[in-house]
């Protein structure tokens, strides 16, 4: 009996030992294991910074680096840059000039709307005098040569767009028509951080881009006019915050795919929403949730026109 006993303690030792020694080799393969991971992120961290070779400043700098198809775009850190509009936009020198020739022609109508919606702002005791009014003809000029020496100096030309999913683009305000026309261009861009960019006009503009960017923050965009007008897009974009956008004017105009529910939108800011949809074929979703957070001003002028929904639009739409 003595005997029997002993070997039970002495196999209970063996199997405390042996758990013990399991556990000890399972800690040690986490610590070794977390040691790893952590080398591989240093190393991968260290690859990622030994890639980067230019630093542009601005976006002059950047359209430079960009016109050399040697460089990759992933060579270029951009968390120095605001402004990234027109930045790949395939507009002509000449088609430039037109389309601003055409907003200088009209410019005294332009200068109207300006004063009317300054006039707004500051109340209807505000009445504009002719100094007022020049200057805001002034700045709108200043506005438009900007726009249009940043249409032509361009780098319309790049055909590779590979490395640019890594752009830091945190620090970038202005994206309005930077790929506006790039017919090929498909970069998946789901990863960037989007969240002080407040201009997103034309930015997907007669593109076939048609990447997953529902994780964008984009609470801060003010104007998503003709966004993804005449493109192939078709993602999902339901979660997006558009809470400060005020322009949704051609937003999905002759978007030939397109047909996502938009219902939890939050649109109470939007005051264009003229042609939003117009000639979008495929679009049908049930926009009557709109309705109930509308801004009573927002301007809504042939907005389903030619598309699925202007013969059945949403009860709380009224044409213009």
């Amino acid at each position: 009996m003595p005997k029997l006993f002993f070997d039970i303690i002495k196999h209970k030792k063996c199997a405390i030992t042996k758990i013990k020694e399991g556990k000890m080799k399972r800690l040690l393969f986490m610590v070794m294991f977390v040691i790893t991971s952590v080398f591989i992120w240093i190393g991968c961290e260290d690859s990622q910074k030994q890639s980067i070779k230019y630093h542009p400043k601005d976006r002059a700098e950047l359209v430079k680096l960009i016109n050399d198809e040697n460089v990759n775009l992933s060579e270029i850190d951009t968390s120095a840059i605001t402004d990234m509009s027109y930045l790949f936009a395939r507009f002509s020198t000449e088609q430039c000039y037109d389309v601003f020739a055409e907003f200088f022609k009209h410019i005294e109508s332009f200068v109207i709307v300006a004063t009317m919606e300054k006039a707004a702002q500051k109340g209807d005791k505000w009445i504009p005098t002719e100094a007022d009014k020049q200057t805001i003809k002034d700045n709108l000029i200043v506005q438009w040569e900007t726009e249009r020496e940043k249409c032509i100096h361009n780098a319309r030309e790049r055909v590779d767009f590979s490395g640019i999913e890594s752009w830091n683009v945190a620090n970038v305000k202005d994206m309005s028509y930077m790929f506006g026309g790039v017919e090929n261009f498909n970069e998946p861009l789901g990863k960037w951080n989007v969240s002080r960019v407040q201009n997103m006009r034309g930015m997907f503009g007669k593109t076939a881009f048609n990447q997953n960017i529902q994780s964008w923050n984009t609470a801060s965009v003010e104007s998503m006019n003709a966004m993804f007008a005449r493109s192939t897009f078709n993602q999902p974009l339901n979660s997006w915050n558009v809470s400060k956008v005020k322009d949704m004017s051609l937003m999905f105009f002759e978007t030939s795919h397109f047909n996502q529910p938009l219902n939890d939108w939050d649109i109470s800011q939007v005051e264009d929403m003229n042609f939003m949809f117009q000639k979008a074929k495929s679009f049908s979703q049930n926009l009557e949730s709109w309705g109930e957070r509308l801004n009573p001003q927002v301007r809504t002028y042939l907005m389903f026109e030619d598309s699925f929904l202007q013969s059945n639009p949403p009860k709380w739409y009224k044409e213009d």
